[in-house]
């Protein structure tokens, strides 16, 4: 599995960083209320 994080502060220029193989199956992530954090299960 893969876990992907999109940097979208630049519109023209959005930067995707992805963690791979991560385990086969990252299950039910949390996103804090700010959605300044992403906490996925592994």
């Amino acid at each position: 599995g893969e876990i992907w994080i999109a940097d979208l502060s630049e519109k023209e220029q959005p930067v995707i960083t992805k963690f791979q193989a991560i385990g086969r199956q990252p299950y039910d992530a949390l996103i804090s209320p700010d959605g300044r954090f992403y906490i996925a299960g592994l």
